[in-house]
């Protein structure tokens, strides 16, 4: 073991930063992803929901046409749903916050291209839903 090493304080780190901030001083998150994992698992999660309620309601998609356009099951839209029905003001505002410094990446590191829910890039039959006709 190295001498110089001996000690906590003299411990050698290197700030790698996250997908969040590049470097930990910078961060602008209240509280360190590492040290909250579970707020940010849901805030994240969030982010993704309030931007799929976003898309169902803009294209007037029904729930079987969302589980499909998104490539989910028809249980994890009325989730989605539920989620987005049921969150606090609080949790919405941390929802922007995390959304507004990620550039609506929600999956990834903010080094790369945004990444926005799946989506299928064809146009749904309407004879998959009668109601759309």
């Amino acid at each position: 073991m190295n001498p110089v090493d001996d000690r906590p304080e003299f411990l050698h780190y290197e700030d790698d930063g996250c997908e969040v901030s590049g470097k930990c001083v910078q961060c602008p998150l209240p509280a360190c992803k590492y040290d909250n994992a579970r707020w940010y698992s849901s805030t994240k999660r969030m982010v993704a929901d309030v931007i799929k309620l976003e898309i169902i309601q803009a294209n007037g998609l029904t729930v079987a046409m969302a589980a499909i356009q998104f490539e989910i099951t028809v249980r994890t839209v009325f989730r989605v749903l539920r989620r987005c029905r049921e969150a606090t003001d609080a949790q919405l505002e941390d929802a922007a916050m995390l959304a507004a410094l990620k550039g609506g990446n929600v999956n990834g590191d903010s080094r790369k291209a945004t990444t926005l829910p799946k989506v299928r890039a064809t146009v749904i039959p309407a004879a998959l839903d009668p109601g759309w006709a």
